[in-house]
């Protein structure tokens, strides 16, 4: 239910840039001044980093979006870089509650204490573009809030226009060369929060993730129940879950619960969701996961959802399946890595053989599902398509994200750069590669001695897949 929210004419644009100016002048001043002073000794990444963090800080909206994103891309920019946009991970100042007030009983059309009996002034949470409240509705369930921040959508679609100077900057210093990595990015961004500033598509999406819950009795994992008659375009209203972070280790300790049985099913059920519908959260850091105080998993903030095409969708299904055993899959699995990186034009079309690359791509899937968490970095593995030998030269930039085990090696291909053959940037598969690397953390804690993909349920499900499923 897209809205094109964020794709109108940015009203505010001239006073938004001139914002951005004065941020620019006084973030990027000392770094200016630094380099005149040290000339050629002048080493900037670190200051220009620390500038450009802050700078999305102050300005919000669509730009710490981007922050975000990098934040969560390390694979991408490198970790160094990433590292520098963590603290904009979960940030967001508050909204006085005056604004809240208004966004609330403009949408539900009602004041606001005939749609609650109780509405906190202190937001629980409070991110880029909404703030969460608790409350109790006037028949006593204790519900949680969002309300997207006041005239956010006319904010977004300024800064949709103004941010790409600043994520060209990025991939300057994280020395991404390729633009197009960071124009797909930018797009994807701006695809995403066309999605995030309509409340009633987050609604949508998490009762039908609670309907696929139900159909397969995974009654550990838990998405919050919406209250549809109190919830709108820019307000959201659901069911409170009362938990901890899955990652504050001490509370959790302090709790005396087993977190591993929580764990394993969110992951079961976050893969099932890929397998069947080509759909999963496309957020799962550790905030928007609790652990209840009834070992439950609540899986918070579903804004963020990740859509695989139809090719990837069967590409991801023909993988798992040779995965368990299907030895037909690796063909097709082969075929679709060979013309994302092969095209019609490039100098190597019609000698990459098929039969080269299967069995690299079965080493390399069979490492990335069925190796422990303890005994494998699925960060270094995600490192690009896994070609012969002889495709390769030093001149790919840090990488474009494919599948599982294949973004961040470079890949090395002999062309001239001048005219390069890039492959459609695949914002669902960015998303899927970007949960994994989250489930990496949850999995060295948890898991240590468990696979990604070591499930009998999900082994059953992939087998039982018909082969001409799309």
């Amino acid at each position: 239910m897209a809205t094109g929210a964020a794709k109108g004419n940015g009203l505010g644009r001239p006073r938004r840039a001139w914002a951005i100016g004065r941020v620019v002048a006084r973030r990027g001043g000392p770094v200016l001044a630094a380099r005149l002073r040290q000339g050629r000794d002048y080493v900037p990444d670190q200051a220009r980093l620390a500038s450009l963090s802050q700078g999305c800080q102050d300005l919000g909206a669509a730009f710490v979006k981007l922050g975000q994103l990098v934040a969560s891309a390390p694979g991408l920019v490198g970790e160094e870089v990433a590292g520098a946009f963590r603290p904009l991970l979960d940030t967001g100042p508050t909204v006085a509650l005056a604004d809240v007030r208004r966004v609330v009983e403009s949408d539900l059309g009602r004041p606001i204490h005939e749609a609650f009996a109780n509405f906190s002034p202190e937001p629980i949470a409070a991110a880029s573009l909404a703030a969460v409240h608790r409350a109790t509705t006037t028949d006593g369930r204790d519900v949680a809030v969002k309300v997207l921040r006041p005239e956010i959508d006319r904010l977004v679609a300024a800064d949709l226009g103004l941010v790409r100077p600043v994520a060209a900057e990025i991939a300057a210093i994280s020395g991404v060369r390729a633009a197009f990595i960071f124009e797909g990015l930018l797009d994807g961004l701006a695809e995403q929060l066309d999605e995030e500033l309509d409340l009633r598509n987050e609604l949508e999406v998490m009762r039908t993730m609670r309907s696929i819950l139900d159909r397969w009795g995974e009654d550990r994992v838990v998405i919050p129940e919406p209250v549809e008659e109190l919830s709108g375009r820019r307000v959201l209203t659901m069911e409170f879950l009362d938990g901890v972070p899955i990652d504050d280790f001490d509370a959790i300790a302090a709790q005396g619960i087993d977190v591993r049985p929580a764990v394993e099913a969110m992951v079961r059920a976050w893969f099932l969701g890929v397998i069947e519908e080509g759909v999963f959260h496309g957020d799962v850091h550790a905030s928007n996961l609790l652990l209840l105080t009834d070992g439950r998993v609540g899986v918070l903030d579903w804004g963020i959802v990740g859509r695989l095409s139809p090719k990837t969708h069967r590409f991801f299904r023909r993988m798992l399946q040779g995965a368990v055993g299907d030895e037909s899959a690796w063909e097709e699995v082969a075929q679709f890595v060979i013309s994302r990186f092969v095209d019609e034009a490039h100098p190597l079309a019609g000698t990459v053989d098929v039969a080269d690359v299967i069995p690299l791509m079965r080493a390399q899937a069979d490492a990335f599902l069925t190796q422990p968490f303890g005994e494998v970095s699925l960060a270094e593995m995600i490192d690009g398509p896994p070609l012969p030998p002889e495709v390769y030269l030093d001149v790919w930039p840090r990488p474009h994200v494919l599948a599982g085990r294949f973004a961040a090696r470079r890949l090395r291909l002999p062309i001239d750069w001048s005219t390069p053959f890039v492959p459609d940037f695949d914002r669902g598969m960015f998303l899927l590669i970007k949960q994994l690397v989250y489930f990496e953390r949850y999995g060295r804690r948890y898991l240590a001695d468990r696979a990604l993909f070591d499930d009998a349920e999900l082994h059953r499900v992939v087998s039982e897949l018909s082969v001409g499923a799309d």
